[in-house]
């Protein structure tokens, strides 16, 4: 990408947010069936599909969703 085509200094490239803010809800979603997977699952199903909904409204950044949703995980792991 040239410096004619990068969006301005300090404003936001509304395609590369919306891909992430994409991307983490996906992650949200395949962390939340691997959960499933492992069965037993109180809190961690509900916990992920707020978290995927607060991605998608704005209120959590999506690089923040996806690292809520591995810790999520890994305390499920660990628990087994």
């Amino acid at each position: 990408m040239s410096d004619f085509e990068k969006p301005p200094k300090g404003e936001e490239n509304h395609e590369e947010k919306e891909g992430s803010i994409e991307e983490a809800v996906m992650f949200i979603e395949m962390t939340k069936q691997e959960c499933a997977m492992l069965g037993a699952n109180d809190m961690e199903i509900p916990t992920l599909m707020q978290l995927a909904k607060d991605v998608k409204e704005g209120n959590v950044e999506p690089a923040e969703g996806k690292k809520r949703a591995a810790e999520i995980k890994g305390s499920k792991m660990d628990y087994r």
